[in-house]
């Protein structure tokens, strides 16, 4: 992935700021990246689907050591899948994305599949990317259109050129959080990235997330046998092309 950045066209006043432990500006900081995944059996009261508490998932044996501070109120959920396991009964994966002030952070995500039942509710696994302690400044100072125009000029895209997203996220960027409009222009595999409020209101990164050559081996873990935590046995194994 390559990063460029572009600065608004305008007077500006170089500022000293200071940083936390971690080397996070305060403005924009977070305590710890949490990244990782569990496979349990993690008892929880959900007779049916519908009756999965996120409050009580989060606060699952192995999962509350690993998020710390983090809660369900840190989580926005995106949608649940139903499926079943080789005995036909539900597993309800669920997927939640961390958000401060409803604002997404992009790539902080919490994914649990449960299996529900009268007497034998279970958290079976966990995957999850998330940041404890996260706290920016959600009032937004550039507006969406002006975040636009930017965009155009640092993608180098013609003024007639369409727009096709604008979204307010919170996106890490130099080791901290920033508020920021993620901008797709049309004809433009790149997509800028206009920070919304703060010292550097106005400031353009231009994120291209294209792959040009890659190499080497990636493997993953697979259960064999059944569910993960239940009758399946986990292995690792090579990934395919």
């Amino acid at each position: 992935m390559s990063v460029q950045r572009t600065f608004p066209i305008v007077p500006f006043v170089a500022l000293v700021l200071g940083a936390c432990a971690e080397g996070v500006p305060d403005e924009a900081s977070f305590v710890r990246e949490v990244r990782g995944g569990h496979v349990s059996l993690d008892p929880i009261h959900a007779r049916r689907p519908a009756d999965i508490s996120i409050d009580e998932v989060v606060a699952s044996p192995r999962l509350r050591p690993a998020l710390g501070s983090l809660g369900a109120a840190d989580l926005g959920e995106i949608g649940r899948v139903i499926t079943t396991d080789g005995a036909s009964a539900a597993l309800v994966h669920v997927q939640l994305a961390q958000e401060i002030d409803g604002v997404p952070i992009h790539g902080a995500y919490l994914q649990v599949t449960v299996r529900p039942g009268d007497d034998a509710a279970r958290v079976l696994a966990s995957s999850y990317h998330l940041y404890e302690g996260a706290h920016v400044d959600t009032g937004v100072e550039i507006a969406s259109d002006a975040a636009q125009e930017r965009a155009r000029a640092a993608l180098r895209a013609p003024d007639a050129a369409a727009i096709t997203s604008t979204t307010l996220e919170i996106w890490p960027v130099d080791g901290t959080l920033a508020l920021v409009w993620d901008v797709g222009v049309e004809d433009r595999p790149a997509r800028a990235l206009v920070r919304a409020n703060g010292p550097r209101a106005g400031e353009v990164e231009v994120i291209d997330e294209r792959l040009d050559a890659t190499g080497g081996t990636v493997s993953g873990w697979i259960a064999d046998g059944g569910a993960p935590g239940g009758h399946g046995v986990a292995r690792r194994v090579a990934l395919t092309d």
